[in-house]
């Protein structure tokens, strides 16, 4: 069984139910838990969210001071509860998860739903032994674990429900987001079953919507 739990919390209120209901799980098999929240990494374009002086950008050790304080008014409540429980705890800021993690192969990397081509959760459910992040290879230890029962996206009957109800068809549908073949199969079912015309477009190609073929 498990030894460590590791629970994520970006101070969200989904977040903090898994907070809790993580500290009782770990608690009801006897484990210690890892209270983590990501920071973000230094980048420019994420600096613009920061309520700074116009033209001003910090330095790497103050974006990092700014992130340390945001992620200990997250991990410490957090702590507090870990005790409530009866749960040894300790916390973590993390600005990389997958190079904090993926080389133990103690650890377990959960991938909860799709995983879009050429995105390192694909490569990662791929079964590749290392990744190139930031200018280096990070060697890939950790259990790969990837539940099929976890989306957030409708599937193909729930689209073809959600449709269905329209009373007057569109001129043409659209769909513009999936994978190839995936995109083909509803296109087929939403003509067949629906009688709509649908199209799944080509990558880069642009449509006149005032005139839809």
């Amino acid at each position: 069984m498990f030894k460590r739990i590791l629970i994520a919390t970006d101070g969200s209120e989904l977040s903090r139910h898994a907070v809790i209901s993580g500290l009782e799980f770990a608690a009801s098999i006897h484990a210690s838990a890892i209270l983590a929240h990501i920071t973000a990494p230094y980048e420019a374009m994420l600096l613009l969210s920061y309520p700074l002086p116009a033209g001003f950008l910090p330095a790497i050790e103050e974006h990092r001071r700014i992130c340390k304080a945001g992620a200990d008014n997250l991990l410490v409540p957090a702590l507090a509860l870990a005790k409530e429980k009866g749960v040894s705890a300790a916390c973590v800021a993390i600005e990389h998860h997958i190079e904090a993690f993926g080389s133990d192969p103690r650890n377990a990397i959960l991938l909860s739903g799709f995983q879009a081509g050429g995105t390192r959760g694909a490569l990662l459910a791929s079964g590749v032994q290392s990744l190139r992040m930031y200018g280096k290879e990070v060697p890939i230890r950790a259990e790969i674990v990837q539940p099929q029962s976890l989306s957030s996206h409708a599937d193909g009957d729930e689209i073809i429900d959600w449709l269905r109800p329209q009373q007057t068809a569109p001129e043409m549908t659209y769909i513009t987001h999936g994978e190839p073949d995936a995109s083909d199969i509803l296109r087929g079912r939403i003509k067949h079953e629906l009688v709509w015309n649908c199209r799944v477009p080509e990558q880069l190609q642009r449509i006149d919507l005032t005139a839809p073929k």
